[in-house]
């Protein structure tokens, strides 16, 4: 059996049920690479995929097309591509660490590759929502209602839009990620954190929440060129976290001057420039400690610490455990 068709069984077979039911595991094959898909139906009308996985070569496979009126993906940690399976000229989006994708349910959209990189974490939450099924009456309506801007700036093909993944996103997928509970305190916990995820989603695309005019607004939002700079300044923090340029080169390299750019980014990412290179060597420290073969020194060093002190209270901060606990879970799954 080739490569491809073992992927595609990862996708598709081999579900081993939990022991509340609720949730269906499934194993990579060793054969080419390791990792795990998770597959959670929740109450609400919602359905949570919970994604990590490394290979060991790119690969390809066809996605399986499963219905529902919106979806959000979020990518916390590697490169994928979905390549649309349709007559006539092909489209390739690209998902990219930092990034979420919000969607509208179509044929189109679902059908199609998936082409994933090699040797590098995969970490995926993607959330399956039928906002008629939400706790509210009046919630799903609300929702839909404030889908006019996925309509708006998508094509007629594939109605899809993204944004820059916040930091208060990231904490969120990552609980999500590291739930503890099980059973019925399971499901609830998992069902208020993928609203909360929803919540932060839809807040992204609307800049109206930051009018001045609104207690608590922070003034006008970034468009046009403005906003193409402040992304291109979270492009470089993304790359250069570990040792990131001060403020003076950033405007420099930017073409902003260092107002604008400290004003714009927060308006723009709802976070400040020194918290956004906070979270993502958080981000990148978890992920190498997670993988195992190294010590926290190592990896704070990596991720731009001097002093193994400072990045230990800073993790701990963020995800509520020491590092070293992250590198013993690491160091029992491979024994």
């Amino acid at each position: 059996m080739n490569k491809l068709r073992l992927f595609e069984q990862f996708q598709c077979y081999g579900k081993h049920p939990d022991r509340d039911g609720a949730e269906t595991v499934l194993t990579l094959p060793g054969a080419i690479g390791e990792g795990y898909r998770r597959e959670i139906s929740l109450e609400a009308g919602l359905k949570l995929y919970l994604e990590h996985y490394t290979l060991k070569e790119q690969l390809s496979a066809r996605v399986i097309p499963e219905h529902y009126s919106l979806g959000i993906c979020l990518c916390m940690s590697g490169r994928l591509n979905w390549i649309q399976d349709r007559p006539g000229p092909v489209s390739t989006y690209r998902i990219l660490p930092g990034q979420f994708e919000m969607c509208l349910s179509g044929a189109d959209m679902d059908n199609g590759i998936i082409e994933c990189m090699p040797h590098e974490p995969i970490l995926l939450i993607s959330l399956l929502i039928e906002p008629d099924r939400l706790p509210y009456p009046e919630m799903g309506k609300r929702i839909i209602g404030n889908l006019s801007f996925a309509k708006a700036q998508a094509s007629e093909q594939f109605p899809y839009v993204k944004h820059s993944l916040s930091p208060s996103m990231g904490t969120a997928a990552r609980q999500l990620m590291d739930c503890r509970f099980t059973g019925t305190s399971k499901n609830i916990y998992l069902t208020a954190k993928s609203l909360e995820i929803i919540a932060l989603a839809l807040g992204s695309f609307e800049p109206h929440s930051l009018s001045p005019d609104r207690p608590g607004g922070l003034g006008r939002f970034p468009a046009g060129r403005e906003r193409e700079q402040l992304c291109r300044v979270r492009q470089i923090l993304d790359h250069q976290y570990h040792d990131p340029p001060g403020l003076a080169r950033l405007a420099r390299q930017t073409g902003l001057n260092q107002t604008k750019l400290k004003k714009g980014f927060k308006r723009l990412f709802h976070t400040t420039i020194s918290s956004y290179i906070l979270s993502r060597r958080m981000e990148a420290g978890h992920n190498l400690l997670e993988k195992g073969g190294t010590t926290v020194s190592e990896v704070a060093y990596q991720v731009g610490y001097a002093n193994r002190a400072h990045f230990t209270r800073a993790f701990t901060r963020k995800f509520n455990y020491p590092p070293v606990a992250l590198l013993k879970q690491a160091a029992a799954r491979k024994g």
